[in-house]
Order: structure tokens, then sequence, then C-alpha cells
């Protein structure tokens, strides 16, 4: 199974909930190393065919953490 956008919401999401420090941080970094070793994330979102420029992939509705996807 391949870690997809909505399973790293939902680890940063859990991340969040228990602070938003550092070592948070940090942990939200390798969650997010993990999502872009995947050939599928990439391709959607942040591949050579998609349009240059900045464009919000995802917004959390309670933290209010967002999700960007720069090309």
């Amino acid at each position: 199974m391949s870690y997809s956008l909505d399973h790293f919401c939902i680890d940063v999401r859990a991340i969040l909930q228990n602070g938003d420090d550092a070592p948070a941080r940090g942990a939200i970094r390798q969650t997010l190393e993990q999502l872009l070793r995947q050939e599928e994330f990439c391709a959607e979102y942040v591949g050579p065919d998609q349009a240059p420029g900045m464009r919000e992939i995802y917004r959390d509705p309670d933290l209010h953490f967002c999700v960007l996807a720069y090309n």
C-alpha cells in the first residue's frame, strides 16, 4: 500500500494535536519525505506534467494547516 496525501494529512493532524514544537516539525518532515517518495503522489501533484506555480492541495478544517504543492 502506498502512502497517500490522505495518509499524510491524517498523520500530520495527529502530530499537531500533540504539539507544535521542534520535535513535531521533525516528525512532519519525516512524513513529508515518505510522501515525496511516492511516485503516484509526485506524478499527480508535483510531476513535470503539472503547471508551474503553487497550489493548495489540502487545508485542515480544524487545525488550519495546509499542504501546498510547488512546481
